[in-house]
């Protein structure tokens, strides 16, 4: 607790107040993802062009991605809802609860604030969801208003079990979920629960799903991705739909652009 009432005190992290959600159905663009990207000038123009949902990490790039992200929505200066990360280091920690609120304030301070709209569990574990030490973290920094929302993030096997636990726990508002496991098992019943209970639902990894799904286009994407895999260069049209059509099929309140060059842009406009 003693972390948390040094945030407030500190007069380096003003608290900026909460951005509301911005969901796609309200203004039509999709949120920004900041995997791999420093570039803090191509996260302004997405900002710009008015995406209010910034996804980031301490994990990318050691940090240097939420500093990116903390000077390009100070310089917007308008409320963008931002979602950063519990970093995967810290639940190997002994002393977790104490390693937690370290790193949610090395992260306010990349972010260059005293509070940030959410904070998700990486690749979510399901034990990791009923920890007694992250639930003890967890109600000290909402009672403080230092984080309004939390959230799970997952794309591999665990998904399901973690949709399942976050269903009647009310600690969790966000579910971030790889999209091209969208049909797997029980994962779309639980994705319509979800939503039902009112869960923020935010698409991920939607190209992979459209590959998963053999969507138009996938055969000539997939042979360019093996010829040259590390260009980067993905035609536009195939993520496009690749966007659309996992929200479509999932009914997903949100889905995330990786904003890595300046072509990425044009996908912002659902």
């Amino acid at each position: 607790m003693a972390d948390v009432v040094a945030l407030r005190r500190d007069p380096r992290y003003a608290k900026r107040g909460f951005a509301p959600f911005p969901y796609l159905k309200d203004d039509g663009l999709y949120g920004i993802g900041t995997y791999g990207s420093t570039e803090t000038d191509l996260l302004i123009q997405g900002l710009t062009q008015g995406s209010r949902l910034i996804d980031t990490s301490p994990d990318y790039r050691n940090g240097e991605v939420e500093e990116s992200v903390g000077w390009a929505t100070e310089k917007f200066k308008e409320p963008v809802f931002t979602m950063t990360q519990l970093p995967v280091l810290a639940w190997e920690s002994k002393h977790k609860r104490v390693e937690f609120q370290r790193a949610l304030r090395r992260s306010l301070g990349k972010l260059r604030r005293g509070d940030v709209e959410a904070l998700l569990i990486r690749n979510a574990e399901p034990g990791q969801l009923t920890d007694p030490d992250f639930r003890a973290f967890a109600k000290d920094v909402k009672g403080s208003r230092t984080v309004q929302s939390f959230g799970a993030s997952g794309h591999g096997p665990d998904i399901e079990k973690i949709l399942e636990l976050t269903l009647d726990d009310d600690l969790f508002d966000i579910i971030l979920f790889g999209a091209h496991l969208a049909r797997f098992q029980n994962i779309p019943a639980l994705l319509r629960e979800a939503k039902n209970r009112g869960k923020k639902l935010i698409a991920m990894k939607t190209r992979e799903a459209a590959f998963w799904n053999h969507e138009d286009g996938w055969e000539k994407e997939n042979e360019r991705r093996r010829n040259r895999p590390w260009d980067g260069n993905w035609e536009l049209d195939f993520r496009r739909h690749a966007l659309k059509d996992a929200v479509e099929e999932t009914e997903a309140d949100q889905a995330l652009v990786s904003i890595r060059q300046p072509e990425d842009l044009l996908l912002l406009k659902s």
